[in-house]
């Protein structure tokens, strides 16, 4: 998840990410889900951040199952 807490943190300014789902306690199936909570990032910066943060997600998990 490093890269996408830099990511979010020195694009977007985001001050923190929590990553909660069950992707918490277990490793990366077809059926797992990506729940993130960015404090610091202004309104108009969602949709900006999103596609790029979980497609780096799905990458990092998909390469360390």
């Amino acid at each position: 998840m490093g890269p996408i807490i830099e990511i979010l943190m020195a694009e977007f300014g985001a001050t923190k990410v929590i990553l909660f789902s069950s992707l918490v306690k277990s490793k990366f199936r077809e059926a797992s889900d990506l729940a993130l909570a960015v404090a610091g990032l202004a309104t108009l910066d969602y949709f900006p951040a999103w596609p790029g943060s979980t497609a780096l997600a799905i990458a990092g998990l998909m390469s360390n199952p």
